[in-house]
Parts: structure tokens; sequence; C-alpha cells
């Protein structure tokens, strides 16, 4: 069993801060850079079925409307990514707090 006194516990938790904070500043850093190709695709899967939409016939559009939902899907992942690193914090927050009883 490992026992740490409050001040070892107060260290352990600030350095787990640090790296948290890292994680979910890397966290917004991969949402971002994945989110942007999802939006150049949904942009111009957009502007073709505007643009040529009354040509295309029914499988096209059928088509059209798997790669938007797949678009969509995958940005939902990604904010589950950063939901997840989130969660982190909140769990040390509540660990944190329950040190200091």
């Amino acid at each position: 069993m490992i026992v740490m006194n409050q001040k070892e516990m107060q260290e352990v938790n600030g350095e787990l801060r640090s790296r948290l904070a890292k994680l979910e500043e890397l966290a917004c850093l991969v949402s971002h850079d994945l989110r942007e190709p999802l939006r150049t695709v949904m942009n111009f899967t957009g502007l073709i079925e505007h643009k040529y939409g009354d040509q295309l016939d029914s499988e096209a559009k059928e088509y059209f409307q798997f790669v938007r939902k797949t678009l969509l899907r995958m940005n939902s992942l990604i904010s589950g990514i950063l939901d997840y690193s989130k969660g982190f914090e909140q769990q040390l927050f509540w660990a944190d707090s329950y040190t200091h009883l």
C-alpha cells in the first residue's frame, strides 16, 4: 500500500494538472487540425450538390448523403476526444477536493 503525506499528494496533483493541461492543449490542436479537412470536404460537397443537384440521379444523391453522414460522424468522434480529455481535469478536481478533508 502506498501512503503519501499531504505535501507529496499536492506535488503529484500539481504534476498531473500540468500534464492534463498539455493533454487538453494537444487535444484542441488535433481537433482543429482534423476538423479543417472535414469542413473543406463538407463545403465542397455542398457546393457540388448546390450547383449540380438537379443533374444528379438518385444514386449520386445517396452517395452525397452518405458522405455527409460520415463527415458528421467523424466530427462527433473528434468532439468525443475533446470531451474525454476535459473529463480527466474534472476527475482530478474531485480527487483533489477529497485530499483536503
